[in-house]
């Protein structure tokens, strides 16, 4: 299976489907940093696919067919074959995969001084809290099917991480309107795999620290240790830009994340994804400067 980074300038390729993924009964995703009324495409990677916004049919598409409509922040579209989807909101902002639904997220804030977190709860009411490092930051319930964004203000740095955790199923995005680093968070996982750009940041929200071995497949091999305390997060420069480097696989005993950022062409992030979210199945909504590719498997 690949492991696809999609790009519109940073656009990640969040609509994820596995081979048996396509014997689900329903395909989800939601717009993320949306706002009211913004620029929404839905591509199918499917034929005689029946698109459906908020539960009502929108149209049925072929493969590599696209929608396009006004969306708003966490409307859901589902249909019974892969989809993936964008909405233009300033930059092109990549709706979340239900594949990448969780309880506990984490990531590393090294640059947004005004953080805003996109949280849509499932199919049974959240309550979910972030954290900073500087200790709680808020609390909200979020009943089913509905979301709320998370604003407020915090510190930056390499070592600042941010979580948040949630007592049932959500999807979380993260970013704010003036457009900084803007990304689709996926779950804390103890494996990913990916191709890095610039500068990688790890997180956790476990309380010790947490050693992490990146392996890449030009044969080059470290180790990071992620601080302890909830939020813990560490970051390193010295990789190619534009994703024209290497593959790396990150491993850990413990969930972490992992996520690259500051390629010096556009304000998005990307995060790397874990192995259990490979996939053989891609569809791009909008046009793309690069695309980036990585592979745990040889000849693919």
């Amino acid at each position: 299976s690949v492991v696809l980074q999609l790009l519109h300038v940073f656009m990640w390729a969040a609509a994820l489907v596995t081979a048996q993924d396509l014997d689900a009964a329903m395909h989800r995703i939601y717009a993320m940093d949306a706002g009211t009324g913004a620029d929404g495409k839905v591509v199918s990677m499917a034929d005689n696919n029946e698109l459906f916004k908020n539960g009502e049919s929108v149209a049925t598409l072929n493969k590599g067919e696209r929608w396009t409509g006004p969306v708003n922040d966490f409307d859901e579209f589902s249909a019974s074959g892969p989809i993936y989807g964008s909405v233009r909101a300033g930059g092109e902002h990549v709706m979340s995969s239900g594949r990448l639904k969780g309880q506990r997220f984490s990531f590393g804030n090294n640059r947004r001084a005004n953080l805003g977190i996109w949280v849509r709860a499932l199919e049974d009411t959240a309550v979910c809290t972030i954290t900073t490092n500087a200790g709680a930051v808020d609390t909200r319930l979020i009943p089913a099917s509905a979301g709320t964004i998370f604003s407020f203000t915090t510190i930056t740095g390499g070592d600042q991480g941010v979580t948040v955790a949630c007592s049932a199923d959500v999807v979380v995005a993260a970013g704010h309107t003036s457009e900084t680093d803007y990304m689709v968070v996926p779950p804390e996982s103890t494996e990913w795999y990916g191709v890095a750009s610039t500068v990688i940041s790890l997180s956790q929200s476990g309380m010790a620290p947490l050693e992490v071995t990146e392996s890449c497949n030009d044969g080059s091999s470290r180790t990071y240790t992620i601080p302890g305390g909830g939020t813990g997060a560490v970051s390193q420069t010295g990789y190619t830009s534009h994703y024209n480097g290497k593959a790396c696989r990150y491993s850990a005993q413990g969930p972490l994340n992992v996520r690259s950022y500051d390629d010096g062409d556009g304000g998005d992030d990307v995060n790397v994804l874990s192995t259990s979210h490979e996939s053989a199945y891609f569809g791009a909504s909008t046009d793309s400067q690069f695309l980036a590719f990585a592979s745990l498997e040889t000849g693919t």
